[in-house]
C-alpha cells in the first residue's frame, strides 16, 4: 500500500461524506471492463459458504475438542488463503485485505449513513444526504483501495526513507 494514498481508507465516515464524486468515477471504471469482478465475487461466496460449514461443524456436538470461540474471520482464514494472495488487486476489482474487507462490512452493517437514517427514522423526503446503497459504497471503497496499491517498479524504498 502506498502510504501517501492510504490515509483515508479507514475513515469510512469521511469517505461517505465525499461519496458522490468518487462513486461516479468507480461506476465508470467498473462499467469500462478494465478490471475483472466476477472471479472475486464467486471466490468470496465460496469462502463464505465453506466458512459457514466449518462454523456449523464446530458448533455441533459431533466435533469434540475443538475451540468453540472461532470467529467468522478465523473460519474464512482456515478454509482458504487470503483473497489478496490469490487475486492481484490491480487486476481484480474487490481484491482487498481481509482486515479492510471486515472493517468495510462492519461499517456498512452498523454505521453507514443509510443504516443510521433507517435506525433514527430519518427516512423523510427532506433528508440532507442521498441514501448510499451498500454495493455502490463498496465499489467506491474498492476504487479507493485500488488507487492506494503500489504499482510494480515504484521506488518504495526511497519513499519510505
Amino acid at each position: 500500500m502506498d502510504v501517501m494514498q492510504r490515509g483515508y481508507l479507514d475513515k469510512f465516515k469521511f469517505l461517505e461524506s465525499n461519496y458522490m464524486d468518487s462513486a461516479r468515477k468507480a461506476k465508470k471504471f467498473v462499467q469500462s471492463g478494465a478490471v475483472e469482478m466476477e472471479s472475486i465475487v464467486r471466490e468470496k461466496k465460496q469462502v463464505r459458504r465453506a466458512a459457514k460449514k466449518l462454523l456449523d461443524s464446530v458448533n455441533t456436538e459431533e466435533v469434540v475438542g475443538t475451540d468453540r470461540t472461532m470467529s467468522a474471520e478465523d473460519a474464512k482464514l482456515q478454509v482458504s488463503e487470503p483473497i489478496i494472495g490469490k487475486f492481484h488487486p490491480l487486476r481484480y476489482f474487490g481484491a482487498i485485505s481481509e482486515k479492510m474487507e471486515s472493517q468495510l462490512r462492519q461499517f456498512i452493517k452498523k454505521d453507514s449513513l443509510s443504516r443510521r437514517q433507517e435506525v433514527e427514522g430519518a427516512m423523510t423526503p427532506k433528508r440532507r444526504f442521498p441514501i448510499i446503497e451498500p454495493d455502490e459504497f463498496q465499489q467506491m471503497y474498492y476504487m479507493k483501495y485500488l488507487k492506494s496499491v503500489v504499482h510494480p517498479g515504484e521506488n518504495v524504498g526511497t519513499i519510505a526513507a
